[in-house]
């Protein structure tokens, strides 16, 4: 369950402040979840009018992060794309999913 995974605080008490943890059934969550999978491919959806990978994965990083990736970032990404269409997978959705699931993404700093 989400909420449970994530730490949701009791409704019924008052919080001065939520716990934090990760843990392996977070990660588990994020790579397994059919809503994680939805929103992945929804955001491959949404970048795919971008055409070439390198303006797509910019396009990927500012929607679900609201910045651009750094260069070692956008290496790995193109590591990751050549590497998944070379054993025939469609790697864009994968690829939004991961993003998905950075730290990045669930912390704000």
């Amino acid at each position: 369950d989400l909420f449970t995974s994530f730490d949701f605080g009791d409704p019924s008490m008052a919080q001065e402040q939520r716990g934090s943890t990760t843990t392996a059934s977070q990660g588990l969550w994020l790579m397994n979840s059919p809503l994680m999978i939805e929103c992945a491919t929804a955001v491959a959806t949404a970048t795919a009018s971008e055409g070439d990978d390198g303006p797509r994965i910019d396009a990927a990083w500012k929607l679900a992060l609201t910045r651009k990736p750094r260069e070692a970032e956008k290496d790995r990404c193109f590591d990751f794309l050549a590497t998944a269409r070379a054993a025939g997978q469609d790697p864009w959705p994968m690829l939004c999913q991961a993003i998905l699931a950075s730290n990045d993404f669930l912390y704000v700093e």
